[in-house]
């Protein structure tokens, strides 16, 4: 990717500036309206350019994109202050997996995707046989997910689509799945195995209703166990349930958009709460948003509504109302705002939503939510950020 223009400013150069968190008493519907006490907010600021954010080794990595200023700045997590630059960005040419290594080659033929594994007693690293091989844009539209030992390996296909079950010790192939996810699909693993489904993210081919698949623990099976309805948003996994906002086609009203949880191997409906104050879905880009954090800690997004319920069609959100922070409580999917991201740190151009495009807009580690900010032009078709904001609910 090409830099379309010189940075602003020198490279490296990353000023510490304080403020407060501007706490909101506005009542919501189904959202609770407490915010408790202003919270302290601190941002970097960095020379305006397209980045993603991660974490590595307990610090925050800035990284920039590819074809510029490919480099990354690792920031102290409490200050943000920049403790070193590291003279390369992210590829996505080698994933790295818990024990295992997603190897994408990308040849004349195709991208072939293999696995590579560290012998625990040698450390010596072996790459196995291409598992398969398939067009970039299809690769670009699959994925992977890990747990319990087993990497999960999903290639898009034009008819038909293929799922792979991978040791993660090993690199042996397990097991070998045909399922029709689409592309970007949810893939997830929990205490009780592999889900995955269409997201709102490929455009949702599933008209009405799009499967959920399950795969338990040392199965050889692909249950279908129950429907999603349509263009679900985000999808997330932690102990014996998963989360989701999930979009339900209403006729002449256009969608509802409500928060599920699903229990246990069944993925029984533990509750189904309306989403009150979380972004509109935006069609136009065959895109939904996304959010970060845990079931512990809660699930956090941005949001900019300016009236008192979701957005129902495209380009709902209100430029006019503040940039929020919201919480998702797990434990009752209802939705709460705890900060307002004050304008000259929002940026003029932010989006009304996290970002659901690669790389992550946001981060959630050791109990802050870190998100890119500063907004207000565009790189190659990339947003350019200014800033990283550290929010600590």
């Amino acid at each position: 990717m090409a830099l379309a223009r010189r940075l602003a400013l020198p490279l490296g150069v990353c000023a510490v500036v304080l403020g407060v968190l501007v706490a909101t008493n506005r009542m919501t519907a189904g959202a609770s309206s407490t915010t408790g006490p202003a919270r302290v907010l601190a941002s970097a600021l960095l020379p305006p350019y397209p980045y993603g954010l991660a974490v590595q080794n307990g610090r925050i990595a800035v990284i920039g994109a590819p074809g510029g200023a490919c480099e990354t700045r690792l920031l102290d997590p409490r200050t943000l202050r920049v403790q070193s630059i590291v003279g390369r960005c992210a590829t996505g040419t080698m994933a790295s997996l818990s024990g295992a290594k997603v190897v994408v080659d990308e040849r004349p033929s195709g991208t072939a995707i293999r696995v590579a594994t560290t012998s625990p007693v040698t450390h010596r690293v072996t790459v196995g046989p291409t598992l398969m091989t398939l067009p970039e844009w299809d690769w670009a539209h699959s994925g992977f997910a890990w747990g319990a030992g087993v990497l999960w390996i999903y290639g898009l296909g034009d008819s038909t689509s293929t799922l792979l079950e991978v040791s993660t010790t090993s690199g042996r192939l397990v097991h070998r799945f045909t399922v029709a996810a689409g592309p970007d699909p949810f893939i997830v693993v929990d205490a009780d195995g592999f889900w995955i489904t269409e997201s709102g993210w490929g455009g949702s081919s599933c008209a009405t209703a799009c499967t959920l698949w399950h795969v338990a623990p040392a199965s050889a099976r692909l249950v279908a166990v129950r429907t999603l309805r349509v263009r679900t948003q985000w999808l997330m996994a932690s102990g014996h349930s998963i989360y989701a906002d999930v979009l339900t086609s209403v006729p002449h009203f256009g969608f509802r958009q409500t928060i599920w949880r699903l229990d246990g191997a069944r993925a029984r409906l533990a509750y189904m709460t309306p989403a009150t104050l979380l972004p509109s879905t935006d069609f136009t880009s065959l895109t939904g948003y996304v959010v970060v954090g845990n079931a512990t800690a809660g699930f956090f997004t941005i949001s900019q509504l300016g009236n008192r319920t979701t957005p129902t069609g495209v380009g709902g959100c209100d430029t006019a109302a503040p940039i929020r922070v919201v919480r998702i409580d797990p434990a009752t999917g209802r939705q709460r705002y705890i900060a307002t991201l004050p304008r000259d740190l929002a940026g003029s151009d932010l989006d009304c939503h996290l970002s659901a495009d690669y790389p992550h807009q946001a981060v959630f580690d050791a109990g802050s939510l870190y998100l890119l900010a500063g907004q207000s032009t565009l790189v190659n078709g990339l947003p350019a950020y200014q800033r990283v904001v550290r929010v600590t609910p």
